[in-house]
């Protein structure tokens, strides 16, 4: 667990990279950039908050001094991350260091929430569905159908998550991911889920290992997925309204 006074410092790095790097969807188009599919998902839908940072930029951002050893060489090694944050309120709380290049990753917290608050509907308010998926891309792809949708960057829920999600509404949809550890963590987040009225499952489309893979295709066969996801979302909200007329 991280004491507080690298809490602090952790704040203080996020809130100088997210004022001072610049989005990624700002960069000129690059074979090698726009070979990393986070990188084409923010371009396609305008996300902000996918920032590009090369090694350089540390010390020209001047956390050089304070930003971890860990974090410094993992950034040294790969040249250059791209850098996603999640916000509350405007304010960066987190982000995820990813390579580019393959599927390492680090990360920077100042506060161990869930990803994704900041692109809820702006009309949502306590009782409306929240959806929650694995991993950031997962949602990033899923919010295009649904706005309200959370990452917990794991495959369950934690308790202090948990405790999060129940501030916010009493409804929810679980989109974890196919394989066993999905099913597991399904089963482990509605253990934790105690003061929810309602928890919904959204099985992945077919063979498909999550719901991010709807990315991966075009034409029909990302027609089938799209439809299929929208037509699952809107049965469970429709059909949970339906019955609340008569609760």
């Amino acid at each position: 667990m991280l004491g507080v006074f690298t809490l602090l410092i952790n704040k203080e790095i996020l809130e100088i990279l997210y004022s001072e790097l610049p989005p990624v969807i700002e960069k000129p188009y690059d074979k090698v950039l726009d070979s990393c599919k986070y990188v084409r998902l923010a371009r396609k839908y305008n996300y902000s908050n996918y920032r590009f940072m090369r090694y350089q930029d540390l010390k020209k951002c001047k956390v050089d001094k304070i930003i971890s050893d860990y974090n410094k060489k993992f950034i040294m090694g790969l040249g250059a991350v791209l850098v996603i944050f999640n916000t509350i309120d405007g304010h960066p709380v987190s982000a995820v260091l990813r390579s580019i290049f393959n599927k390492e990753f680090s990360d920077i917290r100042f506060i161990n929430s869930l990803y994704g608050m900041d692109f809820f509907d702006s009309s949502f308010k306590y009782g409306d569905y929240v959806i929650i998926v694995e991993g950031i891309y997962d949602a990033d792809v899923l919010r295009t159908i649904y706005p309200n949708v959370l990452s917990a960057q794991t495959s369950s829920i934690s308790y202090m998550q948990a405790e999060i999600l129940s501030t916010l509404t009493d409804k929810f949809i679980i989109a974890f991911d196919s394989d066993d550890a999905g099913v597991n963590g399904y089963y482990k987040s509605v253990n934790k889920l105690k003061s929810a009225k309602r928890i919904d499952r959204l099985e992945v489309y077919g063979k498909d290992k999550d719901v991010g893979e709807l990315e991966k295709f075009t034409g029909k066969e990302y027609d089938k997925r799209y439809n299929y996801y929208s037509t699952c979302i809107d049965n469970i909200i429709y059909d949970n309204r339906h019955l609340d007329i008569y609760l």
